[in-house]
Parts: C-alpha cells; sequence; structure tokens
C-alpha cells in the first residue's frame, strides 16, 4: 500500500440479505460419479465435480441418482464447496430426533432418483416418519438445512458429495450426482457500514435495506437495549446509534471478531439504529449464545436505514481493528430443526456481513461460531451474575484483592488509576465522548464527565470473578437511584435499575475477564464504583 500522509482506508461492513429474484440460467452439472456407500463407516465416501464456468449462484439443488439404501438412518450425506470451504448437511441421522429410534434413526429405504429443492413442499429426509418401515418414494425433498446458504457464491470449483453409513447392518450406494445451478446477473439488497480513517478520526456511515426473508428471530426480539454508539473488535460487537426502546434480533450463522481492540465508545452518532452483537437460544442442552443482529423494532425488509458515527482523533489502530474481509452470514431456517451433529453454514453471499479493511485479502471462514450449536461436544458458558455480595465471595478463591478505596480522595484523578494487590493489578480509565479524565469522590471512583464510562482493565494474573458497588452520581456525588450499564469484554451487558451506594453486582466466568465498564446512561449522571473485588473463581 502507497505510503499516505493521511490514511484514508475503508472498513466496510455489509449486511446483506437474500438475493433479489431475477431471471436466470438453469445449467446441469456432472454428473458426478456414483459409489458404493460403506457399512458402518464414519469416513464413507465422496466423489467431486470440478466446474469450469463461473456464476454467482441464485438458486441451488442436488439431484441424487439411483440412491438406494436399506436404513434411512444411517445416513449422513453432506455437500460441500471446496473452493469457499461451505459445508451443508442434506441429511444426518434422519429420525434420531424426529420420532424414529433414537440411536439408530428411521428404518426407511431409499430406492430411486431424490432431489433436494429448497422449493419442494414434501419436507426433508427428517420430515418423513410416515414412511418408518417402508420405502421412501422418489421424488423432490428439502435439505436438512436450506440449500440457499450456498446462494451468492461463485459456481466454479470443486463441488464434493459425501455420504457415510453410521450404523451396522445395512448397505447401499448413489449410482450419479448432479447440480442444477441458476446463476442470474442479479443484484443484492442489503446494508453497507463504511469506515474512514481520515487526519480527524474515524467514521463509520450506515446505509441501504436488509431483506430479512428465511432469517431466525433471537431470543432479545422485543426487548430493550442499552444505549451508545460503540465499537468492539474483539466481540465483535458495534452499536451505530443511541438505540430505540425495544429492538428486534436475528441470528447470524457465524460471528469472527475483526480485530483485537476493546469497547471504544464514539463521540458522536446520529440516525437510525443497527447493533452487531450476541444473543441466545435455548435448546435442550441449555443456553448458547450466538452471533447476532439489533435492528429497530418493528423493522419491515426492505425499509432503507441510514447512520453516522464518528470517533474522534482515532485511528483503526486506536480502535484495534485488524486489516482483512469478515463476513457475517445471516442464520436461514429454524436451527431448532437441525440435529446436533448438523452442518454450519459458513458463507453465503447474499446473507452477509462483509468486512472489508483496505487492501488486505479475503479471510476464510473455516471457523463457524454456529457450529457449536451443532457439535455435541461444543459448550458455551456464560458468565454468572451475582447481586449479593456473600453469594459471590462464597464461589471465589480465597487470595481475593478487595479494594476499598480508602486513600480516594474528591477531585480530579488524571487520565490513568493503576491498583496492585499482589500478583493482582488493574488500571482505572474514563472513556467515551467527554474528557476521558477520572474525577473521583471521597472514597470511590468516578468520572469528569457524564458523557465517560469508567473502564478498569485487569492486567496481572488472569481474573474470572470481578464484582463491587457500583450506581450512578449527579455532579455534587450524590446518589440518583438512576440505572447504569456494566459492560463485559465479551458483550454481556446488564442494567442495574435501579441502582444505589449499597447495590453490588458481580461476575464469574469460565475465561478470562479483560475488562469492565460503567456506564451511567444518563448524560446528566456520572458512574461510580467502589470496594471493588477481583479474583478468580
Amino acid at each position: 500500500m502507497p505510503l499516505l500522509l493521511i490514511r484514508c482506508i475503508a472498513l466496510m461492513i455489509a449486511l446483506l440479505g437474500p438475493e433479489v429474484a431475477t431471471a436466470g440460467t438453469v445449467t446441469t452439472h456432472g454428473p458426478g460419479p456414483g459409489f458404493a456407500i460403506p457399512d458402518d463407516d464414519a469416513d464413507g465416501a465422496s466423489s467431486s465435480i470440478i466446474i469450469a464456468d463461473a456464476g454467482e449462484i441464485q438458486d441451488l439443488d442436488l439431484v441424487l441418482g439411483d440412491l438406494n439404501h436399506t436404513w434411512l438412518g444411517d445416513l449422513i450425506i453432506t455437500l460441500t464447496h471446496v473452493d469457499s470451504n461451505t459445508s451443508w448437511n442434506i441429511s444426518n441421522r434422519a429420525g434420531q430426533l424426529e420420532g424414529g429410534d433414537e440411536s439408530f434413526g428411521f428404518d426407511i429405504d431409499l430406492n430411486g432418483n431424490y432431489t433436494i429443492d429448497d422449493e419442494s413442499t414434501s419436507g426433508s429426509f427428517h420430515d418423513q416418519i410416515g414412511f418408518e418401515g417402508d420405502v421412501l418414494p422418489a421424488g423432490d425433498y428439502n435439505s436438512l438445512g436450506s440449500l440457499s446458504n450456498f446462494d451468492g457464491l461463485d459456481i466454479a470449483g470443486t463441488w464434493t458429495l459425501s455420504i457415510s453409513d453410521n450404523g451396522l447392518g445395512d448397505t447401499g450406494g448413489l449410482g450419479s450426482w448432479s447440480l442444477l445451478a441458476e446463476t442470474p446477473n442479479g443484484s443484492s439488497a442489503g446494508l453497507i457500514f463504511a469506515f474512514e480513517e481520515t487526519a480527524n478520526g474515524v467514521t463509520g456511515t450506515l446505509s441501504g435495506s436488509l431483506d430479512l426473508a428465511n432469517a431466525v428471530s433471537g431470543a432479545t426480539t422485543g426487548v430493550s437495549v442499552q444505549p451508545g454508539a460503540r465499537i468492539r473488535p474483539a466481540s465483535p460487537f458495534m452499536a451505530s446509534s443511541l438505540g430505540p426502546g425495544s429492538i428486534d434480533s436475528y441470528l447470524l450463522s457465524v460471528g469472527p471478531t475483526f480485530g483485537p481492540g476493546e469497547l471504544s465508545a464514539a463521540s458522536s452518532a446520529s440516525g437510525d439504529f443497527f447493533q452487531l452483537t450476541s444473543d441466545l437460544i435455548f435448546t435442550d442442552d441449555g443456553i448458547i449464545e450466538v452471533p447476532a443482529i439489533f435492528l429497530p423494532d418493528g423493522y419491515i425488509s426492505g425499509t432503507a436505514l441510514s447512520a453516522t458515527i464518528f470517533f474522534a482523533d482515532a485511528t483503526f489502530d486506536d480502535l484495534g481493528i485488524t486489516p482483512g474481509t469478515y463476513v457475517y452470514p445471516l442464520l436461514q431456517g429454524t436451527p431448532d430443526t437441525l440435529a446436533p451433529g448438523g452442518s454450519s453454514s459458513c458463507t453465503s453471499a447474499e446473507s452477509t456481513i462483509t468486512v472489508t479493511f483496505g487492501e488486505a485479502a479475503l479471510i476464510p471462514l473455516a471457523d463457524c461460531m454456529f457450529s457449536s450449536r451443532f457439535e455435541n461436544d461444543s459448550t458455551i458458558s456464560l458468565p454468572e451474575f451475582y447481586t449479593d455480595r456473600e453469594t459471590f465471595l462464597e464461589n471465589v478463591q480465597d487470595g481475593f484483592f478487595a479494594d476499598p478505596y480508602d486513600d480516594i480522595t474528591q477531585g480530579p484523578a488524571g487520565t490513568l488509576l493503576q491498583r496492585t494487590d499482589g500478583s493482582f493489578t488493574y488500571e482505572v480509565t474514563a472513556a467515551g465522548s467527554g474528557s476521558n479524565i477520572l474525577f473521583n469522590g471521597n472514597g470511590f471512583l468516578s468520572t469528569n464527565n457524564g458523557n465517560d464510562a469508567l473502564v478498569i482493565t485487569l492486567t496481572g494474573v488472569p481474573v474470572t470473578a470481578i464484582g463491587g458497588n457500583f450506581w450512578a452520581v449527579d455532579s455534587f456525588f450524590g446518589a440518583t437511584g438512576n440505572d447504569i450499564i456494566l459492560s463485559l469484554d465479551d458483550g454481556t451487558e446488564i442494567a442495574v435499575s435501579p441502582s444505589s451506594v449499597d447495590g453490588f453486582a458481580g461476575f464469574i466466568t469460565e475465561v478470562p475477564i479483560v475488562s469492565i465498564s460503567i456506564e451511567a446512561p444518563d448524560d446528566s449522571n456520572f458512574p461510580a464504583a467502589d470496594n471493588l473485588i477481583v479474583g478468580q473463581r
């Protein structure tokens, strides 16, 4: 990259919805060679098709020619676009979770030509309990997960079909297979968030609209979110404005971080609300945290959004953004219908956030955060939240650092406060659109400006337990009782409402905590903290 007096590099985040359909050309690719399916062999068998002609996929069907097997529930069928590292399970031990035998799946024979087509009304192989003990008729069926997850990819490259038999005693084979691909010159509707670095700082501009067809709602839909235009590459987390009273949440299939940066508050913001964050889904195995986007409550597909956020005197390096290109697909379909060992969607150009930073090459999406939903041995632990100090301390190892701030006196305290007790150390700063200066009360921490948050960054040994008294004060250091917001570096946010001098809040986590911030959303109030506890679970 040429050396410029002023760096002007674009960080583009494009959240794309499903492509606007236009008439296109349907081409048959293949046939791919057939193969015998080895009995009780998890590695199975596979064959590939190499497609030379380029073209963006708008619709994709899979034709399984002369597929025969005597126990459908044994089979895992997977289609992979090797070049983009995108895999999707067509079927995965059908029947184990849909009313068949929990160990062996559906006792259904396959014998014929089966076309896997998103537009089919017959359901997937997982929906065929009515044929238990019989032969599944030839015809059109859906995939376990939508084949639209391949939409937007370039059809060119190597495609591989794999079939494995995961139970003893039944055999079969595949005669051939083909792909039917529609490749129009379509256009994509989507949101674009473009960031530019100039001599004055970093500006982000949101524009466009989003098509939510087939999108999956998160648990946070219809509830309030915390205010503030901020960015945290390491979560990933981004909010474009102060936020509406309530929001709609939609799940993403992956959530790659776009740098190591911690939470940074914008200097100013205006326009519509948009947030890249995480949300929860509730499964039989418990609560799982997945990446998500938040949109204004009642957002209608195709409605234009616009917003601007500005980080004064900041650079991409200051914000901790790593050059590269990142994508965040909208989750399509219904996650609850997918088997625990099912597929994870890694890429789909029509349904993704694309983050482009300067001239860096595309970062491959080999790692899919949402794959944790589908892997039996994957778990995500959420932070434990406590409002009782004694209960919190019962779960903290002895030797923790209890900091009562008896040495803190009222008045300005500069931009950095460092505290140490043995191997536990931390730093206190003020961060936001205010003066970024600490101004403490008598025996407690606070800031000089209500637009700044108190940020406690842990710099010593790993910390997995942090708590204390957190509340909001006025300009005379009197407790107001107004809300405060506590935010961990992993994106966890808790609103304490109302706050009080004696009110306790604490977090205990499985993974080390890097930082916690304390915000007073009412800009006429100031955050305050006292009696901080830093330790390990």
